[in-house]
């Protein structure tokens, strides 16, 4: 099916790009990930990437669950990029977890709120380290989390199974994440867990590093020229939901914000 829908979109104007789409393209978009699959452009995201589309060329950029994955320099490039490659009137809809959504059910003493959020966390890791598998670390994971290089790699799905591998949160103590979560705000908190990640000398990459409050990411984009249209979910699904094939893919538990360059 990949090989079909790449042959497709071969024979299209493409003016919609998908940053960070994962293995599977879609028709009439332009879909990019650092993996390699069918029917993808291969980019790597970093501070001096250039997004393959000509100025002004795009009508719609999307990028969903992927600028939590990414440095703060990583994340101001493509933003930067997206503005130069949008047309006039043309949009941005970023998605990423609802990090208010986490802290909220955390601040406000909810039990089982990190329940349904994914399916299957890496747990079986956390036992190696004796990281106990309640809301807290799940929370904490969310905002930020690692892998080491006992583990594989998480995105490519080639993950071993062993004593000493670990995905999962920094590994802190009860009391210190409480105090954490408790008092500090979630770009705050973000930075904390990541210096706590980097102290693991078997480190191998991020899963999540990065997080912001809605407020936050309305800025951001406000920052990078962007006038924000929306931030509520059922609006936007009305403005621009059609368009997107998987607008409501873990819609629960998402942060959408739609704005014009």
């Amino acid at each position: 099916m990949n090989n079909l829908i790449a042959l497709i979109n071969k024979h299209c104007k493409l003016t919609k790009l998908n940053i960070g789409s994962g293995k599977v393209p879609w028709v009439d978009w332009t879909c990019l990930d650092e993996l390699d699959s069918a029917g993808i452009k291969k980019c790597k995201f970093s501070k001096d990437c250039v997004l393959p589309a000509e100025d002004n060329s795009q009508n719609l950029v999307y990028s969903s669950h992927c600028l939590e994955h990414l440095d703060d320099l990583t994340v101001g490039r493509l933003l930067s990029e997206s503005k130069r490659i949008l047309a006039k009137k043309g949009r941005i809809l970023i998605k990423i977890p609802d990090f208010d959504l986490f802290l909220n059910g955390y601040r406000q003493g909810k039990k089982g709120f990190m329940d349904n959020i994914i399916k299957f966390w890496p747990s079986w890791s956390w036992k190696n380290f004796n990281i106990t598998d309640n809301d807290l670390n799940r929370m904490s994971y969310m905002f930020c989390g690692y892998w080491n290089k006992h583990y594989g790699d998480h995105f490519s799905g080639n993950i071993v199974y062993g004593p000493t591998s670990y995905n999962g949160p920094a590994r802190m103590c009860e009391k210190s994440l409480k105090d954490l979560f408790s008092n500090q705000s979630i770009r705050e908190i973000t930075k904390e867990l990541k210096k706590e990640c980097l102290k693991d000398k078997n480190m191998k990459s991020f899963n999540h590093q990065n997080g912001w409050s809605k407020v936050d990411l309305v800025g951001l984009l406000d920052d990078h020229g962007f006038k924000v249209l929306a931030s509520n979910q059922s609006s936007i699904r009305e403005k621009i939901g059609p368009t997107i094939p998987d607008f409501d893919f873990m819609g629960h538990w998402s942060m959408y914000v739609l704005a014009e360059a």
